[in-house]
């Protein structure tokens, strides 16, 4: 989908003055959607019939996405919804998702004894991982928002990257990874103290503390084997929805902590705040795709 789609499946993208957003971090995210789904023993003939489509419409395009310049994801609107006509980056978000994505349909392949085609997504998948830690690391070690604004120098704080770690395409516990937290940490927790912003880009938007951010950064800390930290950023999320009829918003006000945004918000909220329990219950069931042992 170029930006979302309704559950009939219409695709639907917004628009403002420069035009629409054209998001490809949906096919990995959807490909990575598709590999827990058959890493938990999903229907095998249901996945089977729908590999022909997968392969071809989601993976492959992927692949043709590629730069072959950078080794990157061509730019795009991203998570964040930049919009086109010039506003369009390489975001690091959109390649972690890509790496995330094809790693899994490798796996998926295999399992269905599609050998070349796994063998061929792997490949994809690390090839986009190793791009990103060769074009994407800014000279303190931390992953930056896109290749574009590390270029310029300033403002290439995103907290999307976090999945760089909370998806294990590179190790929690590394020197990236505490690079990279600490840099979250620094220069995007907002004024009230409790959460993150989701970047430095500085609108009303970004300057909120994004529900998401917490909950994702959250789970890089836990699979780091920090437990304090995550606990403190799940635990605020609780005790908010608590006090909140059990729903959990888009964001909190930087300053006070009110609830804004949508209201509930279901992927950016209550389902990332499943996700963080799982993986809290169960932090093994996270795997690292792109690496050479089977899940």
């Amino acid at each position: 989908s170029v930006c979302r789609y309704y559950g009939r499946g219409k695709e639907e993208s917004d628009a403002n003055g420069y035009g629409p957003n054209i998001e490809f971090d949906g096919f990995g995210l959807f490909l990575w959607a598709l590999t827990e789904y058959a890493l938990a023993g999903g229907d095998a003939a249901a996945l089977a019939t729908w590999w022909p489509a997968v392969s071809a419409k989601v993976a492959d395009a992927l692949i043709t996405l590629t730069d072959p310049e950078t080794g990157l994801i061509v730019p795009d609107s991203s998570i964040w919804e930049v919009h086109w006509q010039g506003q369009q980056q390489q975001f690091t978000y959109t390649s972690l998702a890509a790496a995330q994505g094809l790693c899994g349909a490798g796996r998926v392949a295999r399992q269905l004894g599609q050998d070349a085609d796994a063998a061929r997504y792997l490949a994809a998948g690390r090839d986009l991982r190793d791009a990103v830690l060769q074009q994407l690391v800014d000279p303190t070690g931390a992953l930056a928002s896109s290749r574009e604004q590390l270029q310029q120098g300033t403002d290439y704080r995103d907290a999307a990257v976090v999945e760089a770690f909370a998806w294990r395409l590179f190790d929690p516990a590394g020197d990236l990874a505490a690079a990279t937290l600490d840099a979250l940490h620094r220069d995007l927790t907002v004024p009230h103290g409790q959460g993150l912003f989701r970047n430095d880009d500085g609108g009303w938007y970004d300057q909120q503390e994004w529900i998401l951010i917490d909950l994702r950064v959250a789970a890089a800390h836990r699979l780091a084997g920090a437990a304090e930290p995550a606990d403190r950023l799940v635990d605020w999320v609780t005790a908010q929805a608590r006090a909140n009829f059990g729903l959990i918003a888009e964001l909190h006000g930087a300053d006070d902590a009110r609830y804004d945004g949508a209201v509930p918000m279901v992927g950016f909220g209550a389902g990332a705040y499943v996700i963080a329990l799982g993986e809290e219950a169960e932090p093994a069931r996270v795997v690292d795709y792109c690496g050479e042992e089977e899940p």
